[in-house]
């Protein structure tokens, strides 16, 4: 496969995720600041926070998912259909999500605690009365929030928008007994983020060199797919996957 073949389906895969963004931002952005909002409000009492991040990432997937079920193969007619995705998203949640909501809310539950033993003590080296010290913790948390969530909010949107579509993606190709006609290739993302992974650039080479069976991880990240690993892999990587025929026509 050329540059120019490469270049194109990452440009078309990174116009589909990106009109996805914005929602998801927002969504995740509402989401975590109401944790410091509830927090401020509840303190010096423990917050009770609803379990809404899964019920988040189980939208995104499956809304996102649908855009990249059908363009993918790009010379097979057959893809997932709706059920046959839901499916696959509500598999994925108990084996991936529900572990991936976890890290994401204690991330913010731990932030919270550190907020306020930090006024705590703040206000206590400074002879504040009890009072005073709730209410500087209270604000504390408000401002921290708005400034956490900004920031989290899109990191976490855009890991789970191209987390979803290459899912959806890797999915679709497989539907139909796809690992009998297609191998996938790697394509390293175009963001800076992601250009300073060395392996995600020397994953693109040597499956561009010699492609991956579809149903066999890439050889250097071990990934069946990008976005398919741990947090250090993928998170702020924009790298999406090709598919080509085994017996292409002559």
């Amino acid at each position: 496969m050329t540059a120019l073949e490469r270049e194109k389906i990452w440009q078309k895969d990174n116009r589909t995720r990106r009109k996805h963004f914005p929602k998801w931002q927002k969504k995740f952005n509402k989401d975590i600041r109401s944790k410091y909002l509830a927090a401020s409000k509840a303190y010096p009492k423990k917050p009770k926070f609803p379990k809404t991040t899964i019920k988040l990432l189980e939208s995104l997937y499956k809304e996102v998912g649908r855009d990249f079920t059908n363009i993918k193969k790009r010379t097979k007619s057959s893809d997932l259909t709706g059920r046959e995705w839901d499916k696959s998203v509500n598999e994925w949640l108990k084996k991936e999500g529900f572990e991936k909501a976890t890290d994401i809310e204690l991330t913010t539950n731990e932030d919270i605690k550190r907020t306020i033993k930090r006024e705590l003590a703040a206000g206590q080296d400074a002879g504040l009365g009890s009072p005073q010290i709730t209410r500087n913790i209270q604000n504390a948390l408000k401002q921290q929030g708005m400034v956490i969530a900004a920031f989290r909010a899109e990191r976490i949107a855009r890991t789970e928008v191209i987390g979803a579509g290459n899912k959806a993606s890797f999915d679709s190709a497989m539907s139909d007994n796809g690992a009998e006609d297609f191998d996938k290739i790697w394509i390293q993302g175009r963001t800076v983020r992601t250009q300073r992974r060395q392996r995600h650039l020397d994953e693109m080479r040597d499956s561009n060199n010699k492609p991956v069976p579809l149903d066999k991880p890439f050889r250097i990240t071990g990934m069946m797919h990008p976005h398919k690993g741990p947090a250090s892999e993928v998170v702020n990587c924009g790298c999406t996957q090709a598919y080509v025929e085994k017996n292409p026509p002559k």
